[in-house]
C-alpha cells in the first residue's frame, strides 16, 4: 500500500523515549511493512531498515524487540497488522460496490437498448423497395410500383405531404428514398406529424443547403414554444391543404 495513517500522538507517546537511530529504525520498518503489507523477514531486518553500522544493528534488533513479535513468516507489529486489516476491508468493499454499480448500470443500459428498440419498431417502417408507408398500412410487397406509397398515405393529408414534400427536398441534396424516409420517420417520432409538416413547409420554402441539419433545428426551436400536444393543437386548428394555400 502507498499510504498508511500515521497518528502522531500515538506515535510520539509510545517512541518518546527512543534514541535517535532507533526512531529511525522504527520508522523504516514501519514504512518497509506497510509497503510490503505483511511480516518484515528475520532475515532481512537489517537491509530493510539500512542499518550498516553496528549502531544501528543494535538500534534495529533493540525496536523488533520492543516493537515486533517473531511469528513463522517474520516479524510483526500489532498495530500494523491491525491498520493493514481495515485497508483491506474497506478495499473489498469498494471492490463490492463498484461491482454492483457496473451490474445496475448493466441492467439500466440493457434496459434502455431495449426500450429504444421498441421505440425504433414504432417508427414509419421501410418497405422491400425503400419507401416509408404509414404505421397503420402493411410493408408493400417486394418490387410493387413506388406509385403504391401514395396509396399508403392517401387518407391522410399531413403524412402526405410530408412525405412529398420532405423526400423531394432531401432526395434533392442527394439522400437515397430509404435514407430519407428514416430521417422523416424519426422526426414525425420526436416531434409530431404537425410540427415535422410546419418545418418541412419553411424548409422548401428557405431551401437551405443542408437541410437536415435545418429541419431538425427548426423542429426544436418550433417546439420550444410550448409541449408537443399544445403545438400539435394550435397548429392542428389553422391546418389547409396545400391545394387550398396555392
Amino acid at each position: 500500500m502507498n499510504y498508511y495513517p500515521h497518528h502522531i500522538g500515538d506515535y510520539a507517546k509510545d517512541t518518546g523515549h527512543l534514541s535517535w537511530d532507533e526512531d529511525m529504525a522504527y520508522t523504516r520498518l514501519l514504512r518497509a511493512y506497510y509497503s510490503r503489507e505483511g511480516a518484515i523477514p528475520q532475515d532481512q531486518t537489517y537491509r530493510l531498515a539500512r542499518a550498516s553500522t553496528g549502531q544501528q544493528k543494535k538500534a534495529v534488533d533493540s525496536v523488533l524487540a520492543e516493537f515486533f513479535t517473531l511469528e513463522s513468516d517474520g516479524w510483526h507489529n500489532k498495530r500494523a497488522d491491525a491498520e493493514l486489516a481495515i485497508a483491506h476491508e474497506k478495499s473489498e468493499k469498494a471492490r463490492t460496490s463498484a461491482a454492483k454499480r457496473w451490474q445496475s448500470n448493466t441492467s439500466n443500459a440493457n434496459a434502455m437498448r431495449t426500450h429504444s428498440e421498441g421505440n425504433a419498431k414504432a417508427m414509419l417502417p421501410i418497405t422491400n423497395n425503400q419507401e416509408p408507408i404509414a404505421n397503420s398500412q402493411q410493408p408493400l410487397a417486394k418490387g410493387k410500383d413506388k406509385t403504391a406509397v401514395a396509396d399508403a398515405t392517401r387518407g391522410d393529408p399531413v403524412k402526405e405531404e410530408i412525405w412529398k414534400t420532405g423526400r423531394a427536398i432531401l432526395e434533392g441534396q442527394g439522400s437515397s428514398t430509404q435514407a430519407a424516409g428514416a430521417f422523416l420517420g424519426k422526426l414525425c417520432k420526436e416531434y409530431g406529424q404537425i410540427l415535422v409538416l410546419d418545418a418541412v413547409r419553411d424548409c422548401k420554402r428557405v431551401t437551405p443547403a443542408e437541410a437536415k441539419a435545418w429541419l431538425t433545428a427548426r423542429c426544436q426551436e418550433r417546439r420550444k414554444g410550448g409541449t408537443l400536444e399544445e403545438r400539435n393543437l394550435a397548429a392542428t386548428a389553422g391546418w389547409k391543404p396545400p391545394e387550398a394555400m396555392q
